[in-house]
């Protein structure tokens, strides 16, 4: 099911007030630093960290810990009561250049509490010092060391927001290409999945209170190097990809985001190919605002519900974790 305009229930507006002041303030001081030409991967990281990381707030009694996977940095959060079989790949966004290790963590926390299950968040490589196919090739890894470290496929998740939404998916495609078992289920929140462009990117250049034309510009330049011809590729943009035979799937993000139809294109190509693919559009919510807003927004809170909700309908957790 698609619904294309997702709002809170019982609300007058139908929005929260801060989600005004929120879209206004990142109007304002956000979306201007996005121009011609692209900010360089330290400016990117300087300014995404000093606007996304100070807002993070655990839920507490959740505990963390930096450990590894698959070679690479892994941060494990574990709430109290989680199913100890059961775990999701948390696959974090930033461009494929930024890390706010801080901010997702906290999303984590709020999210695994609520879910009881355990998380893990790989640190992938980043552009532009590791281009594609880098982060490709090291979330493939962090997926099969799973496997191989025992895990039931049928209690795992894959999740990631923006840039690691594009990541799941091409996990997703690549996992099944290998013939490995396929997590439980997936979950995407506001993932760019057509770094070609889709028609949102120019219908909500204007009204994306976050990213204007020139922000895909930046993506580009650092993941691919400029080379514009790898976006065709499906590990770059895996809604060319094929969708058939993935597990089910569930889509999050904003009405005026410019990534809105990729979230609503990949929906539609996997119910097409015969895949239980759900996909939520909520009504003027910027990007990615269930991770960057959860305990500010009543719609991230909602939203988080939402995810909640999908995944305890695909995943058997244990008694004591459902509880």
């Amino acid at each position: 099911m698609i619904k294309l305009q997702r709002s809170l229930p019982g609300v007058l507006m139908r929005r929260s007030l801060r989600s005004y002041l929120i879209n206004a303030t990142m109007r304002m001081f956000v979306k201007p630093r996005f121009k011609s030409p692209p900010m360089s991967a330290e400016e990117m990281r300087a300014f995404m960290v000093s606007h996304i990381e100070p807002r993070a707030r655990d839920d507490e009694g959740v505990t963390t810990k930096d450990d590894e996977l698959a070679g690479l940095p892994a941060r494990w959060v574990e709430p109290p009561g989680a199913d100890d079989e059961a775990l999701l790949l948390y696959l974090h966004g930033g461009a494929f250049v930024v890390e706010t290790p801080k901010a997702h963590t906290a999303f984590l926390t709020h999210l695994t509490r609520a879910c009881g299950i355990r998380a893990v968040m790989p640190s992938y490589r980043l552009a532009p010092e590791h281009p594609y196919p880098a982060a490709v090739d090291d979330c493939l890894a962090s997926y099969k060391a799973l496997l191989e470290h025992g895990y039931d496929p049928t209690k795992l998740v894959l999740a990631g927001d923006s840039a690691g939404g594009n990541l799941a998916m091409v996990t997703l495609q690549q996992v099944r290409d290998l013939g490995l078992p396929l997590p439980a289920c997936a979950v995407f929140i506001s993932p760019g999945m057509d770094l070609a462009g889709t028609s949102s990117q120019v219908e909500n250049t204007k009204r994306d209170p976050m990213f204007n034309e020139h922000a895909m510009a930046a993506v580009i330049a650092h993941y691919l190097h400029g080379d514009f011809a790898l976006a065709s590729d499906p590990r770059v943009s895996p809604l060319k990809g094929n969708f058939e035979g993935l597990p089910p799937l569930y889509f999050v993000a904003g009405s005026t985001e410019i990534f809105r139809d990729c979230s609503v294109h990949s929906a539609h190509r996997a119910k097409e190919a015969g895949v239980d693919a759900s996909c939520d559009i909520w009504t003027n919510m910027p990007h990615c605002f269930p991770v960057m807003f959860q305990g500010i927004l009543p719609e991230a809170s909602q939203a988080l519900k939402d995810i909640v909700k999908f995944v305890r309908t695909h995943v058997d957790l244990s008694v004591a974790a459902a509880a």
